[in-house]
């Protein structure tokens, strides 16, 4: 069983490091792909919630950058959950996950799902 947990956390890895290539030369509907995979087996093991949030941040901003702004929206309501999880973890145990830093990535992330919603999109870009 170990062997196959180790596995499997390699292919979660790997899917994130290959997501992030993918955002990086601009081809986000395979970046999807690829952190959906790896976000299906991180939630399947249910055991890193912080690793979820770190996922979870790079697949909305490919959804966002490849207008798929129902999928963004979506995962940013359970992104916002898993904030405020961390947020009572930080003051139950004393831990320090930087939870202000989250909060305006997703607040960012709202802002432009909004904006787009309302107006013309021309092809957003992280800064």
């Amino acid at each position: 069983m170990p062997v196959i947990q180790k596995s499997e956390y390699g292919l979660i890895c790997c899917n994130e490091n290959l997501g992030l290539i993918y955002q990086e030369i601009h081809r986000d509907s395979d970046a999807i792909v690829a952190y959906r995979e790896g976000l299906d087996l991180l939630q399947k093991r249910g055991d890193n919630p912080k690793f979820e949030m770190q996922y979870m941040g790079n697949l909305i901003e490919s959804y966002l950058r490849t207008d798929h702004f129902t999928e963004a929206k979506e995962l940013l309501t359970r992104y916002d959950e898993m904030i405020q999880d961390r947020e009572r973890e930080n003051e139950e145990q004393g831990t320090a996950f930087p939870v202000d830093r989250c909060r305006a990535l997703m607040y960012v992330f709202m802002r432009i799902c909004m904006s787009f919603k309302t107006s013309p999109r021309r092809h957003w870009t992280p800064c």
